[in-house]
């Protein structure tokens, strides 16, 4: 069975496809070496369809051995390779950082809190603060009576001290945010600007612990309740540079 290829033009891969007709017989008588033989032909047209690229392609003229070949791969000189066919598969890599970040998005929706400070911006392994508690704890850990074994000791003699000391820790301290991330010298401008409210005892600006940039936020802690309050009624709501700094207390104050 023969085959009669035929050529239509298509703008898009997507169009590309083969249309086939019927099958067509034809029948010849032809004579030789004296004998009639009786010659049965039977074809099928086939109309390909491809795109507009591929058709100006087989119009390029030809060089080298097939310089005088006509339209179309020459056996002598071309090989025609199978067509290949694109199978999409899933990517497992793909997969599992699609569930990465599933997982990622899950840990972020969990609350923080800090039992410390008692500040929702960051856990307690994270606080600023904690290498004041530790202190604290150990200097009253040092003060406490040492008790006989087995000897009975009062609930509220049990790291009395301990608890008063992050009470008034606690109440001392406040929190700045909504600060620039990347202005120079911002922790002595910040050190001499809370300074005008009272003794600072302790100042804790935040950094990436990684990158070592500003994170935005920082602590300060008074020695007495009053300056807090007078620090918060000087600087929140205050200009700084572009911003509008927020101060408040890192535990709300019980009047």
């Amino acid at each position: 069975m023969a085959a009669k290829i035929g050529q239509n033009v298509v703008q898009s891969w997507a169009d590309a496809s083969a249309e086939e007709s019927p099958l067509k017989t034809e029948e010849s008588i032809i004579e030789e070496n004296g004998k009639t033989y009786k010659v049965k032909q039977t074809y099928q047209t086939v109309t390909r369809q491809v795109p507009r690229i591929v058709a100006e392609r087989r119009k390029w003229k030809k060089f080298g051995k097939s310089a005088n070949d006509g339209p179309g791969p020459n056996p002598a000189t071309t090989f025609v390779a199978e067509e290949v066919k694109l199978v999409w598969v899933n990517n497992q890599a793909e997969q599992e950082l699609v569930d990465d970040k599933k997982q990622d998005n899950l840990a972020n929706t969990v609350a923080t809190h800090c039992r410390l400070c008692k500040s929702d911006d960051h856990w307690s392994r994270d606080c600023p603060l904690k290498s004041y508690y530790q202190s604290q704890e150990d200097k009253t850990d040092a003060r406490a009576p040492t008790s006989g074994a087995g000897a009975y000791v009062p609930p509220g003699a049990r790291g009395g001290d301990r608890v008063g000391a992050e009470r008034r820790n606690d109440e001392n301290t406040c929190r700045v945010t909504n600060l620039p991330e990347d202005m120079p010298n911002l922790e002595e401008q910040l050190r001499d600007m809370f300074g005008q409210a009272g003794r600072i005892e302790r100042f804790y600006l935040a950094r990436d612990k990684a990158t070592n940039r500003l994170r935005g936020f920082a602590f300060v802690t008074y020695e007495s309740k009053t300056h807090t309050q007078r620090a918060i009624e000087m600087f929140n709501n205050a200009r700084f540079g572009h911003l509008i700094l927020k101060v408040e207390w890192t535990k709300p104050a019980n009047n």
